[in-house]
């Protein structure tokens, strides 16, 4: 997809990416398995479809959305049941992973780990003082970039409370793990660096913070949750950025047709388009979908002028 008429590349060399994602990269799909690489898509696919129509026909019908309430409820059990070595974790399990004509079974902490040098090859270049994420979770993105950029203030916010309670409680260890510092693309500067986190629970819809109160605010896979309230979301990330807003997403221009559009309208999940920013307040800088991505929801990287 070409980039706007702008100076700001931020690609990142095919190498680079592999070597981040290798760890994680369980098995590469060559033309010799194609027959079971259609096979594992064609049994995606059905059950994707079937739950789309059981969601279009069934649920929205009766009146059911993603509301922030369900996404609450949804990830605050998440968040109590799992551990941050879980969600880095080399053994997870495989996936069908495609990135451009590279096909290959991989578990899906490698996607987050491109995330995340992405999301760093952004900070390099915008060179911020103050950041803040929208959709921290339990902060393992916070505490990757915390460390890689101790100099920077670094905020978040999450709808849970046992997101911002799991913060919290890391935030108070002298050192992030090792296994947490071996997970982050880029080498730690500071494994302290967590320490100085900022966060807050509330909703993206209604952030509790001043107009142009951060020179960067990024989300990654976070918006996906926030369909319902979408435009409410996108009016805060223009208003409490002075600077710029990054979004590694699964824009609706990735997922336009097929098993992928499929399992965006079966979970209600974010649908907007690359064009539709600029309504927001948002002019795209950088768009790349250099990404790889589950079979069944594509993402990509766009970085825009608030």
């Amino acid at each position: 997809m070409p980039n706007p008429n702008t100076n700001m590349d931020l690609a990142l060399p095919h190498a680079r990416i592999a070597e981040t994602l290798a760890p994680f990269v369980a098995r590469e799909m060559g033309p010799e398995d194609d027959s079971e690489w259609q096979a594992l898509l064609a049994g995606r696919g059905k059950k994707i479809l079937k739950r789309r129509l059981r969601r279009q026909f069934g649920g929205w019908m009766g009146g059911s959305r993603r509301a922030p309430e369900v996404v609450e409820q949804v990830y605050g059990k998440t968040w109590d049941e799992t551990s941050l070595a879980r969600l880095v974790d080399s053994n997870a399990r495989a996936v069908p992973i495609l990135w451009g004509q590279r096909r290959m079974l991989a578990g899906a902490p490698g996607l987050k780990r491109v995330h995340l040098l992405h999301m760093m090859r952004v900070i390099e270049e915008l060179r911020p003082r103050s950041v803040l994420e929208v959709g921290c979770g339990m902060g393992i993105n916070l505490f990757v970039l915390a460390a890689r950029f101790p100099d920077i203030t670094f905020h978040g916010i999450d709808l849970t409370a046992s997101g911002i309670k799991a913060i919290q409680e890391w935030s108070r260890q002298d050192s992030l793990p090792r296994y947490l510092l071996d997970y982050s693309p880029e080498p730690s500067q500071d494994p302290a660096a967590h320490r100085r986190l900022q966060v807050r629970q509330g909703s993206a819809a209604e952030m509790p913070y001043d107009d142009n109160s951060f020179d960067l605010v990024y989300s990654i896979s976070a918006l996906e949750q926030m369909e319902a309230i979408r435009a409410e979301v996108m009016a805060q990330l223009k208003r409490v950025s002075r600077g710029h807003v990054a979004m590694v997403e699964a824009f609706r221009d990735w997922n336009p047709r097929g098993m992928r559009r499929n399992y965006i309208v079966a979970q209600d999940y974010f649908a907007c388009r690359l064009r539709e920013l600029p309504g927001y307040g948002l002019a795209p800088l950088f768009v790349t979908d250099d990404i790889p991505s589950k079979v069944n929801m594509a993402h990509g990287l766009v970085v825009a002028a608030a």
